[in-house]
């Protein structure tokens, strides 16, 4: 849709500078003072082509000044083409397309719902893979999230189960956010900025004896071509010693 009057002045634009183009292209412009805050701008070529750009410099007092012998007005703040040297077809001040007003029209209610996703549900989209993969490659716009999981075992001989100090989870993300649960319990969220989509997650969470799951739901939108690669590097920084390699579930 044509969104007046930018669109038509901006046309106007550019057919001023497209009038003047033979004189522009053939060298640098003389600079000549018509007033205190304006200045005319001449480029000639040697085929006879003349362009000249009158320019008010002032920010709220129009003028009006004598160039070649000719009287122009020129409104604040603005620049006047002539692709002649004679005759001023564009003023960058001067808007002769009627504005537009948008119309707004009342939208019809949208319908949606929603559902409780479990976080130990596994559907036949499920994989198991040696590393992390990339997200964005992974899902190809068809969806914004993706599941990360992985099962972690933690021995009775741990300190953090006796002393109550529990192990600190970190996740470096590209981006946008991610949601943690530990055994289906939600261990909160994490999300970057809109400038720096970049994001560090790093919160304690409770384990117990035996086999841990750790869910990750990482949301990222767009495609590998247009954002960095959505890759999350989760790794286990324990106040007590080194846990036990895990196998892992993406």
């Amino acid at each position: 849709l044509i969104r007046q009057p930018k669109w038509g002045h901006l046309r106007d634009l550019h057919k001023a500078i497209k009038q003047a183009e033979p004189a522009l292209v053939s060298g640098d412009p003389t600079v000549q003072r018509i007033g205190n805050y304006e200045k005319a701008y001449v480029f000639k070529s040697s085929t006879g082509a003349c362009a000249a750009f009158l320019s008010n410099y002032h920010t709220s007092a129009a003028a009006r000044v004598v160039y070649n012998g000719r009287r122009y007005d020129l409104p604040a703040w603005s620049i006047s083409i002539l692709p002649d040297c004679k005759t001023a077809v564009f003023n960058t001040a001067t808007v002769k397309e009627p504005s537009l007003p948008a119309k707004m029209n009342p939208a019809g209610g949208l319908a949606w719902q929603s559902y409780s996703e479990d976080t130990n549900a596994l559907d036949s989209s499920a994989f198991t893979k040696d590393g992390l993969v990339e997200q964005l490659s992974m899902t190809w716009d068809k969806s914004d999230y993706l599941w990360y999981t992985t099962y972690v075992n933690i021995d009775s001989s741990e300190q953090f189960l006796k002393s109550g100090q529990w192990p600190q989870l970190t996740i470096n993300s590209a981006g946008h956010s991610v949601q943690v649960f530990v055994n289906g319990q939600s261990f909160g969220v994490a999300y970057g900025g809109y400038n720096s989509p970049k994001l560090t997650y790093s919160k304690p969470v409770k384990m117990w004896q035996g086999s841990n799951k750790i869910s990750i739901l990482s949301s990222a939108m767009g495609l590998p071509v247009s954002f960095h690669l959505a890759l999350i590097q989760a790794a286990m920084a324990m106040a007590a010693p080194a846990l036990p390699r895990s196998s892992g579930h993406f």
